[in-house]
């Protein structure tokens, strides 16, 4: 009863108060900001906003539901002289009418601004002519004085807070985290730094993209140090060759994996581990601790070491053994189980490798073949002896490497097989040997079964002969 008497008591003295100031009519009441409108007057005479009246909401200041002291100062300390009277206070229930570009939450001064929550600071905005920074997450996190644009979405703590140090920088959360170039952007993680000029490590831990334009996706332990390099994740990778100049291995790539490195101009090692592409434009696929150290150079599989310039080297791992290159341009590969060359789209036509093998062996399944023809052996020998057989040497190599057989075209206008006239395929010229072979049986059988015949024919004149003789000996003795 005795708060109630105090509160009508104070209510009374202020609105005394209140009608001893108010002689012009008093306006609505605008949400935010701006001046209240005429709509609906309350004169003074009426007894402006009153304790004890009934309900109006445009007394209703702070919009609880009632009309009490608060009220009363709220419209006294907003009353302006020229006898209208505007609160600039924000609602927690919500605002309505406000004016964009005129009504804001916000400050007019060279002062940041801090969002609170629980008694500990959450977001900063720091005012800059250029552009303002802002700083979210913990209050250790920072922006480094003079720069603008910088952005901290949230994260840090006291011990590892997140800090933007350059124009335009961007630290998206995480902890301890560092873009300290300009328009460099750390997305989160612990422990990471974008100090390269538009810089990106997405996530992870304890990467470094110290190139421009140099990018890690995440992961940990990573380093991109040369410009536009990237390290997709893994841990402990490298992109460039960290050699203090971070133009001499650009565009150099890592996809993933382990410890490994890519430090050639625009080489790339795709993933595994312990693979290194020092070359430039050289590749080392994945698997582990291939070298493609000549440019463009391509290493891949367990141990292959493409040593040399466009060298090619694909190593199986059937052994401790590095299996490398010898010489430029060259194709290197150890394939302990089988070389498989297909040649169709169901693999039933090509060559093999066997394991252990010296030499090609070509698919001649009779499954695998169709419009069979009989072959005369005599025929084929007959245009193979007419056929020119020559020595020769490639265009491509030394001349006095030499070779003989054939030409192509020589070989196709004999016996009309093969795809074109420009190559000759082993099997081919097997099948002529062969079909030449039986030839010659055919001719040797021929001559085989004539000499018999003339084999008998001088068995039965000798025999004629030795008659004769006898028969002259015979007569001669009498």
């Amino acid at each position: 009863m005795e708060k109630r008497r105090m509160t009508t008591l104070g209510l009374a003295i202020l609105s005394v108060m209140a009608m001893a100031v108010v002689s012009v009519p008093l306006g609505s009441i605008t949400p935010f900001g701006g001046v209240a409108s005429a709509e609906q007057p309350r004169q003074a005479s009426d007894g402006g906003c009153l304790p004890g009246e009934e309900y109006d909401p445009l007394c209703d200041v702070n919009r609880n539901g009632i009309i009490n002291v608060v009220d009363i100062m709220l419209v006294a300390s907003h009353w302006r002289q020229e006898g209208t009277w505007a609160s600039d206070s924000w609602s927690l229930t919500g605002n309505a009418g406000t004016t964009p570009g005129s009504n804001f939450l916000g400050t007019t001064d060279g002062v940041s601004l801090t969002l609170v929550v629980s008694g500990t600071a959450a977001l900063r905005l720091e005012p800059n002519a250029t552009s303002p920074n802002f700083i979210g997450g913990h209050s250790a996190n920072s922006v480094t004085a003079g720069v603008h644009g910088a952005t901290i979405g949230g994260g840090g703590s006291s011990s590892f807070p997140n800090k933007a140090t350059r124009n335009y920088a961007t630290v998206g959360g995480g902890r301890g985290n560092d873009a300290s170039s300009g328009l460099a952007t750390v997305g989160g993680g612990d422990n990471n730094t974008a100090s390269g000029s538009r810089a990106t490590v997405g996530g992870g831990h304890h990467n470094t993209a110290s190139g421009n334009y140099a990018t890690v996706g995440g992961g940990y332990d990573n380093y991109v140090t040369d410009d536009y390099g990237t390290v997709g994740g893994g841990g402990s990778n490298q992109a460039g060759n960290d050699d203090a100049d971070t133009t001499n291995a650009t565009y150099a790539t890592v996809g993933g994996g382990l410890s490994n490195t890519a430090s050639g101009w625009e080489s790339f090692a795709c993933g595994g581990s312990l693979n290194t592409a020092s070359g430039e434009g050289a590749v080392a696929l994945g698997g582990q601790g291939n070298n493609a150290s000549g440019k463009h150079s391509f290493a891949a599989g367990f141990q292959a070491q493409a040593k040399h310039t466009g060298s090619f080297v694909w190593a199986d791992a059937a052994s401790d053994k590095a299996i490398a290159s010898t010489g430029d341009n060259q194709f290197v590969a150890r394939a302990s189980g089988g070389l498989w060359l297909w040649a169709d789209d169901t693999a039933s036509t090509g060559v093999i490798l066997p394991a252990g093998a010296g030499s090609w062996a070509n698919q001649s399944d009779r499954d695998a073949k169709t419009n069979f023809a009989a072959v005369d052996g005599m025929d084929v020998l007959k245009r193979l002896a007419e056929m020119p057989i020559e020595t020769w040497s490639y265009k491509a190599q030394d001349a006095d490497i030499r070779h003989i057989g054939p030409s192509a075209q020589d070989f196709y206008a004999a016996f009309g097989v093969g795809e074109d006239e420009r190559y000759i395929s082993a099997v081919d010229a097997d099948g002529v040997a062969l079909a030449a072979v039986q030839g010659l049986y055919q001719l040797s059988q021929e001559q085989a079964t004539h000499i018999q015949a003339l084999e008998a024919e001088n068995a039965t004149l000798r025999q004629l002969l030795d008659d004769l003789v006898a028969r002259v000996a015979a007569l001669e003795g009498k």
